[in-house]
């Protein structure tokens, strides 16, 4: 089943009518995001108290997003069944509490047990936020709207870990956990008053049949490009500072504004993603995406250009990235629209397998073949990434 809306509905809530729910979704999944990464700045002083190097703390960020993994599959079918806000709310608990937690942990593996507390609780919310602006928005305005929601991760990334790299080095990472729980504990009071209930809504019989639609080849091409997608985004994010300083030279305070630069590139390919979306040819503007992001970051690692050609090369690689992401969640939620908490969530595992697997073989490539190893993967990807599209876009063709 495919149900493509391609106008809005007149009655409904344009996008500054609706400006509440819409923010309370980019907080919720800025929230989310940033509990989530908040590690990284923090594994030199964790190192310091623990006693351990910086690899085997870094098993850290797996711990969080291993479950993290898990839990959006898997509490789709009850969001859909008892409603976005219950789960929204139950995740931003858990990370206030694993916060909490985390900043009291004697030892290696009560933190650690936290952060698997943290993983299994983030799942439950960007899910959750994306699925409750499909239910709210139709058409060109959930686009848009799935478009500004999204930019709450660019902001955890832009904002946040700078924030939390500050708050570490000024109060100590103990406190910068306290200030995160007491964030996300805000977070959580401001959804119980702000958060839309939603509507009841048409379930299946049961747990198993919101997973119908993976019956259908359709919604595998789009997660597959999605796979392929994020993995390109981890080996960018894993090794560019490797490769920054090893190549350039550059120190650990210009690397710092370097990142910012590129990244900020998200921040507005997120918003670009909702005109991406309501465009006749997105699907194929889709593949010219994936091609380009593939080729962008094979020429960085490969051909190791001049510091502000990588810089731009950075920039456009993480401006495409934020693009894709509208339309795939739009495209995802007609195929299932009695299920679309099912299957955002599997949406939302196949980033974090995205992510293991560009870490993974990241590591690998450049042990085989140094930096420029890492070009051919990407490029590798980025062809298989829009293969996919295309099969996707020629698939809703056929169901229209």
């Amino acid at each position: 089943m495919y149900s493509d809306v391609k106008e809005s509905s007149p009655a409904e809530q344009t996008l500054l009518e609706a400006w509440v729910p819409l923010a309370a979704s980019f907080l919720g999944i800025c929230t989310a995001f940033s509990m989530s990464a908040m590690i990284g700045p923090m594994l030199v002083p964790l190192g310091s108290e623990f006693g351990m190097s910086v690899p085997a703390l870094g098993q850290l960020a797996t711990l969080t997003f291993l479950p993290w993994g898990v839990s959006a599959s898997l509490i789709g079918p009850i969001s859909d069944r008892y409603g976005r806000k219950r789960i929204l709310l139950i995740g931003l608990a858990g990370l206030s509490i694993s916060g909490a937690a985390a900043a009291a942990a004697p030892d290696y593996l009560t933190l650690a047990a936290c952060r698997v507390l943290t993983g299994a609780c983030g799942g439950f919310v960007p899910p959750s936020c994306l699925a409750a602006l499909t239910d709210q928005f139709t058409g060109r305005r959930r686009g848009h709207a799935i478009a500004i929601g999204s930019t709450g991760y660019s902001t955890s990334w832009l904002v946040a870990l700078p924030l939390v790299a500050f708050l570490t080095g000024r109060f100590g990472w103990r406190w910068t956990f306290v200030l995160a729980a007491i964030f996300a504990a805000g977070t959580f009071l401001l959804m119980i008053a702000v958060f839309p209930p939603g509507k009841k809504r048409e379930s299946p019989k049961s747990y198993l049949n919101s997973f119908a639609w993976m019956r259908s080849a359709g919604p595998w091409y789009g997660i597959g490009a999605n796979v392929l997608e994020r993995l390109m985004i981890a080996v960018f994010i894993t090794y560019v500072s490797a490769f920054m300083i090893r190549r350039y030279g550059v120190s650990m305070a210009v690397l710092a504004w370097i990142l910012t630069a590129i990244t900020a590139g998200n921040f507005f390919g997120s918003l670009a993603g909702g005109f991406l979306m309501g465009c006749s040819w997105r699907y194929a503007g889709l593949v010219a995406v994936l091609l380009i992001e593939g080729a962008a970051l094979a020429w960085k690692f490969a051909a190791e250009p001049a510091l502000p050609a990588a810089m731009a090369a950075g920039f456009l690689f993480s401006f495409l990235t934020g693009m894709s992401r509208s339309t795939l969640v739009d495209t995802l939620s007609n195929f299932a629209p009695q299920d679309r908490g099912t299957i955002i969530g599997v949406f939302a595992t196949s980033n974090q397998v995205g992510f293991v697997l560009g870490a993974s073989l990241g590591g690998l490539a450049i042990a085989w073949g140094g930096f420029g190893a890492l070009g051919a993967i990407c490029l590798a990807a980025g062809a298989g990434g829009a293969a996919f599209y295309m099969r996707l876009g020629r698939w809703v063709r056929a169901l229209r």
